[in-house]
């Protein structure tokens, strides 16, 4: 605990230990009470003992110096100041949060809690590699099937930027050229209907020419892309976000009621190789009915919302 100017410690009642995860989603809900000086608590709650990045507080030294910079404004020279620091907090203890996450949907409320903190409804994770996209996000279920089953990540303007640079950047739907009929304005339409009109995106680098990006989206015309100031925070946070991920489905065990049967699979298989329905039927020689039903099975076994989210999953977890 850091005791302020007067002696007095800024949160005087010891709170109960509580879990990492917990702990620091308080600290980044409630931002406006306590300030930054009572998360140091982190460190005394079992965050000091934890591998990942902690969030970095001001020394005494530092704060001396911003109210040497200007006495009446307190420990920070400018409002530009005070709002880059809470960003490059906030993203740190997003960090702290999804490396203290077990599962994933610990690490959805801790990402969309950011998020909607800084004035955006949505976020999307998203890895690329050729043409496979695999997602992981808060979109709405009926977006995410016509997003994936149109395979609109082919033509997404926002991952085609993402693709040819390396800096943050911000979007809106209004400077894509969409014009009549075209598959684009379609995907325009369908974006904002659903409420994606604009958003920030953090595009990084991944390994055997994959790409990864995270997205913030929003219902407003445009996005401030100033709200992710610090780039080198925000690319650590989509790598930690990525490794995360990755390791939480490699410790997934998959119990015996979610193994698929050899039809369900085989069905499976097919769909994995780009096959629809009547084809996938046509090669195996049963009905197209009855290659539904399979792969409806397999789709309530591994809890996937349509065929392209249920060949992401088996993908994954290496069912098939």
């Amino acid at each position: 605990m850091v005791a302020s100017a007067s002696g007095a410690s800024p949160c005087s009642a010891k709170a109960p230990k509580k879990c990492p995860f917990h702990l620091v989603s308080e600290r980044l809900n409630a931002r406006k009470t306590c300030g930054k000086l009572c998360a140091v608590n982190l460190r005394k709650n079992g965050m000091g003992d934890h591998p990942g990045p902690v969030a970095r507080w001001p020394t005494r030294q530092s704060r001396h110096q911003w109210r040497a910079n200007d006495a009446t404004k307190g420990p920070f020279a400018t409002a530009q100041e005070q709002k880059e620091y809470s960003m490059q907090t906030e993203l740190r203890l997003l960090i702290d949060m999804t490396e203290a996450a077990n599962d994933e949907r610990m690490i959805k409320s801790a990402v969309l809690s950011f998020a909607n903190a800084h004035g955006f409804e949505r976020f999307a994770y998203l890895q690329t590699q050729g043409d496979d996209v695999q997602t992981f996000n808060s979109y709405p279920e009926e977006w995410q099937d016509i997003y994936l089953g149109s395979r609109y990540s082919i033509i997404d303007p926002v991952i085609t930027e993402a693709k040819r640079r390396m800096n943050v950047f911000s979007w809106t739907v209004d400077d894509w050229p969409a014009r009549g009929r075209s598959e684009l304005r379609r995907f325009k339409d369908q974006a904002v209907a659903h409420g994606i009109r604009s958003g920030v995106t953090v595009p990084v680098e991944g390994s055997f020419g994959s790409k990864m990006m995270l997205t913030f989206a929003s219902s407003e015309r445009k996005a401030d892309v100033s709200k992710l100031q610090d780039a080198q925070d925000a690319i650590q946070a989509v790598l930690v976000i990525h490794y995360r991920l990755k390791i939480l489905a490699a410790v997934t065990i998959v119990s015996p009621k979610t193994m698929l049967s050899p039809r369900e699979a085989m069905c499976l298989m097919w769909a994995m190789k780009g096959k629809n329905g009547p084809e996938t039927a046509k090669i195996t020689g049963i009905k197209p009915r009855t290659v539904q039903h399979y792969l409806d099975n397999a789709r309530r076994k591994l809890g996937a919302q349509s065929v392209p989210h249920l060949v992401a999953i088996a993908r994954d977890h290496g069912l098939v």
